[in-house]
């Protein structure tokens, strides 16, 4: 039996701030550390330069079909309190599972049952809000100013 999955990845350039599509990973031997990433344009970036995110092999069922990386932001249905979570996606114990990490929360969901909102680096600003949210509700207080 073979598995066949589609390796791709995407890098978040710390310098720039900015996201883009890799075309190439470089690995040094014998080790297999990875040393540079070529983007789609043929530019070279060290691994000091960038954040590297994973594409998880699926795609949002509630949005538009987007593709799933780590480093996503996903919103999905929480069916225990019957309410809409946030959380950033992240390679963990080898497996893409998603993450509360305001409460060391890791919802082992199927990831592709949600809708990417966002990413870590472009909107983090969508977690932080969430985060605020979960906080008071927690606390019992009024959120709706929030």
């Amino acid at each position: 039996m073979t598995i066949q999955r589609e390796f791709k990845f995407r890098a978040w350039n710390k310098e720039k701030n900015e996201m883009f599509k890799v075309g190439q990973v470089w690995t040094l031997e014998p080790y297999s550390v990875c040393a540079a990433v070529v983007d789609q344009h043929d530019n070279y970036y060290s691994m000091h330069d960038i954040a590297l995110m994973q594409y998880t092999g699926m795609k949002d069922d509630k949005g538009n079909g987007v593709e799933i990386y780590e480093g996503d932001i996903l919103e999905y249905d929480n069916r225990a309190c019957d309410k809409k979570n946030n959380g950033d996606v992240n390679f963990l114990n080898g497996a893409f599972r998603v993450s509360n990490s305001e409460f060391n929360f890791i919802e082992t969901i199927y990831i592709g049952n949600g809708k990417v909102v966002g990413n870590i680096y472009e909107n983090p600003e969508i977690l932080i809000k969430y985060y605020k949210s979960i906080y008071v509700d927690y606390k019992g207080e009024n959120n709706e100013s929030t």
